[in-house]
């Protein structure tokens, strides 16, 4: 996370990058439950 907030100070992450990334985890872990996935749990 120390991550994205440097990149977002220094420019190189936009908050549309970052909402897509978002999204891109999100759905992710949507399908590791569909998939029945325990392993992250």
């Amino acid at each position: 996370m120390l991550a994205i907030s440097e990149a977002f100070r220094s420019g190189n992450l936009g908050i549309m990058d970052y909402m897509k990334y978002k999204n891109i985890m999100a759905d992710t872990s949507m399908r590791d439950s569909i998939a029945g996935d325990e392993t992250k749990k």
